[in-house]
């Protein structure tokens, strides 16, 4: 492991990872507990990028897979009359 910081106790050498890498499983989308945490974080920055300007709001609609009416009217808020 060639790393530039003191290694753990806990690091895992390239040589013991490749006896475990068959058997670990990825996170699937729509299983267990990638089925939540992904989309929602994924979500849940692009509103914020939203917020902050640092995306356009087509980019953001395409991001979502939202119409971008929908995205818009998000953005303004509920309409006061």
């Amino acid at each position: 492991m060639s790393t530039c910081r003191k290694p753990y106790p806990s690091d895992v050498s390239d040589e013991e990872w490749s006896l475990v890498a068959p058997y670990a499983e990825p996170i699937v989308d729509g299983e267990g507990f990638g089925a939540f945490e992904r989309p929602m974080r994924f979500e849940r920055l692009v509103w914020r990028a939203l917020g902050e300007g640092l995306i356009s709001p087509v980019r953001g609609a395409q991001l979502l897979k939202r119409p971008l009416s929908y995205v818009e009217e998000q953005i303004r808020g509920p309409r006061v009359m």
